[in-house]
């Protein structure tokens, strides 16, 4: 569970422990404006000497769980939460101006780009516009 402690909204880095990962590798995942104004108003709004972001989830799986009666609730079929990760490492590697693909495989706690290349979803027409 992501704790406060591990969040640098001054320089928007979520620094997570590796006790939180998969890989058992500590990383730093850089956060975008929109997810750091989000965090600092859940911040603003927590209980007083609460240490858990999503302190109102009794455990992790509580996200996936709500996340599909979500997704169920608006009809949209074979949508799981595990797929924002393969949109993710698609869309920031097709980014004009987007960072590289050692970068983006830092972020995600990649190794090889081999596994990246399992996530990344990549055809020509997604790099036409960085050819000029």
């Amino acid at each position: 569970m992501a704790e406060w402690s591990e969040f640098d909204l001054d320089d928007r880095v979520w620094l997570m422990p590796e006790e939180h990962t998969k890989c058992d590798k500590a990383r730093g995942v850089p956060l975008s404006k929109k997810a750091t104004a989000t965090l600092i108003k859940l911040r603003a709004e927590r209980p007083k000497g609460e240490a858990r972001v999503f302190h109102n989830l009794k455990n992790p799986e509580s996200v996936s769980v709500k996340f599909h009666r979500i997704v169920k609730r608006a009809g949209i079929k074979d949508l799981r939460l595990h797929d924002m990760r393969h949109e993710f490492c698609s869309r920031i590697l097709t980014k004009p101006n987007g960072p590289g693909l050692k970068a983006v495989m830092d972020m995600v706690g990649h190794s090889s780009p081999e596994m990246i290349n399992r996530y990344a979803h990549l055809e020509a027409r997604d790099f036409v516009d960085r050819m000029g």
